[in-house]
């Protein structure tokens, strides 16, 4: 569906997230190495609307949003920004992705480590509804 590829568009516009992470907004993973703050988007589930009469014109995709950075401090701003980024995108293509909303689901936090380097994380979960 790339519902994920229209979020880390909408991540990369949004001037508050990209002021803490600069262009670091992933796909799926990060390369050995980079530094912190950064985010890794990925989808982790598409369900297509029931049409009962051809091919769904709706998708419902869950997207996670993870945000890393190196204290709690920070990385609690990062995901608030990034939250406000996502929830508050107005309907659009992005990414060659009609994107109509996204509707935040959840919320967790964990800490590990990266290359012997404390990092703090949160994820995010959002169902993402594209046009198709």
């Amino acid at each position: 569906m790339n519902a994920e590829l229209a979020i880390i568009e909408i991540l990369l516009a949004d001037s508050t997230v990209s002021g803490i992470v600069g262009a670091e907004v992933h796909l799926d993973e990060v390369t050995q190495g980079k530094p912190l703050p950064f985010i890794v988007v990925e989808e982790s589930d598409v369900e297509p609307n029931d049409s009962r009469d051809g091919a769904s014109a709706v998708d419902y995709g869950r997207v996670r949003v993870f945000c890393y950075h190196t204290n709690k401090a920070d990385l609690r701003t990062l995901a608030l920004a990034s939250r406000n980024a996502i929830e508050g995108k107005a309907a659009g293509t992005y990414r060659t992705v009609n994107f109509d909303h996204a509707r935040f689901i959840s919320e967790s936090s964990f800490s590990e480590e990266i290359e012997n380097r404390p990092a703090y994380a949160k994820d995010q979960e959002y169902v993402v509804r594209v046009i198709r």
